[in-house]
């Protein structure tokens, strides 16, 4: 069984990835507004789980670069992070992933994740 913060993180992006309610794509679309209905019963709330799940396997998540690799490849900064800046450059937080939205609007394309 999965945790409950990620089912619920999974469905924001499925919900996202179908933003009209009515799409016969979407693989809740004919429950749609009523899962907080779905999930007070047990079996429905697995049920719930399962096809979120199951969608988000089927559509992983896009993994984009952290800042100091795309910055590196920029050739704003060295490809070998020097051990004394090391600290400097995790406090200020060049080794997180950029986010999905700003990575597209600076023209990045997602790795395989």
């Amino acid at each position: 069984m999965a945790e409950f913060q990620e089912v619920m993180r999974q469905l924001n992006r499925m919900c996202s990835h179908y933003p009209n309610c009515g799409d016969n794509d979407c693989p809740l679309f004919d429950k749609c507004g009523n899962v907080g209905s779905y999930s007070s019963n047990a079996k429905r709330a697995m049920w719930i789980e399962k096809i979120v799940m199951s969608w988000a396997a089927k559509h992983p998540e896009p993994v984009y670069p952290t800042w100091y690799a795309w910055l590196a490849n920029m050739g704003v900064v060295p490809a070998e992070l020097p051990p004394d800046q090391a600290v400097m450059v995790t406090d200020i937080g060049l080794l997180k992933k950029i986010p999905a939205d700003i990575a597209q609007k600076l023209g990045i394309e997602p790795k395989e994740g």
